[in-house]
């Protein structure tokens, strides 16, 4: 059924939970996994050119803790998937979140998505979050929104 399942996280509670859903479908169709944790880099870009010199290293310090839970939140799934016996390889990206993933998705030949409705953005709990919206419009394959 499925070859290759793409999960995107941010470290939420329902990523996880979706996380899980993408473990037992690649456990029931013998896919392998990729996770990808993308941090939004948007702001950040036009904020370094403006930050003074002793900001810019607070800057860079939260974009390596950014770097740090990304990787941890990537382990946690990919750890969970060796567990079940699953192939998984994750990575750490930067960028826009919903581009990231399609284009992640597109690279690997991810046949299915599989992602939460919603992450930690405080508006994304009200509607639709705006990056899972975005992937279901632009995906060339399927994708599952858990919530």
């Amino acid at each position: 059924m499925y070859k290759k399942i793409l999960i995107p996280t941010d470290g939420s509670d329902l990523a996880m939970k979706a996380a899980r859903h993408g473990i037992g479908l690649a456990r029931a169709s013998g896919a392998s996994i990729v996770v990808v944790f993308v941090i939004d880099t948007r702001t950040f870009a036009e904020a370094e050119a403006r930050i003074p010199e002793p900001a810019a290293q607070r800057y860079h310090a939260l974009l390596e803790e950014l770097r740090r839970m990304g990787r941890d939140a990537t382990q946690h799934i990919t750890d969970e998937a060796a567990t079940a016996g699953i192939a998984a390889t994750s990575e750490v990206l930067e960028g826009t979140p919903a581009a990231v993933i399609l284009e992640l998705a597109a690279k690997e030949g991810a046949d299915l998505i599989v992602m939460g409705t919603h992450g930690r953005s405080a508006l994304g709990a009200l509607l639709l979050g705006s990056t899972a919206q975005s992937v279901i419009h632009h995906a060339k394959g399927p994708v599952l929104l858990v919530r």
